[in-house]
């Protein structure tokens, strides 16, 4: 998949949307660890939505770095009508303070920001042609929800509940499919 996005990154047909993150908010995730300190076992799910778009993906440049903050906006598309309530934006910042996201710059509807040691307990991903809908719970009660009521609802499969980044298929004002991917049970060990 690097090979093919590497490709239409360089033709201009697919949007490297990664932004750094400020001093400030490197030295706040770097309160959040990888609680395997490993890279090797990582529970992936498939993308819920359309696939018929280049692929894309969220993945820290550190390979040991969890996510820390989530967050979404949602509108109607195509733009000016009243057709599809879909999620168009989907952000991610890692405990290394890496930034990226899919879909266009705006500000997010949703946001969810992740305490140390709070892992994920439920994350729902609704779609059919487009994502739908992105739905997430916490160890610590906290809710996420981004998107409409459409589609077809997904769990995904958690792992050890520390989400790693996501696959999907983006165009660069829409986010078409998406799956979150997850850090294993324990090392060496597939959930």
């Amino acid at each position: 998949m690097k090979t093919v996005q590497s490709v239409l990154l360089a033709l201009g047909l697919l949007s490297s949307n990664c932004q750094t993150a400020s001093a400030d908010q490197q030295r706040l995730a770097q309160s959040h660890k990888n609680p395997l300190g490993t890279t090797d076992c990582r529970v992936t799910n498939d993308p819920v939505g359309g696939d018929d778009v280049p692929a894309c993906e969220g993945y820290p440049s550190s390979p040991t770095a969890k996510v820390v903050r989530i967050s979404g906006w949602a509108d109607w598309y195509p733009p000016g009508t009243k057709d599809q309530y879909v999620v168009q934006y989907i952000g991610l910042q890692w405990s290394s303070g890496q930034i990226k996201w899919c879909g266009p710059k705006v500000k997010p509807q949703a946001y969810l920001n992740l305490a140390p040691n709070e892992t994920i307990t439920g994350f729902v991903v609704s779609g059919g042609t487009m994502v739908d809908s992105i739905k997430v719970t916490t160890s610590k009660g906290q809710n996420f929800s981004v998107g409409g009521d459409g589609g077809e609802a997904h769990d995904m499969d958690l792992g050890n509940g520390y989400m790693v980044g996501w696959d999907g298929f983006c165009l660069p004002e829409l986010l078409v499919g998406f799956a979150p991917t997850f850090f294993c049970d324990e090392v060496g060990e597939s959930a």
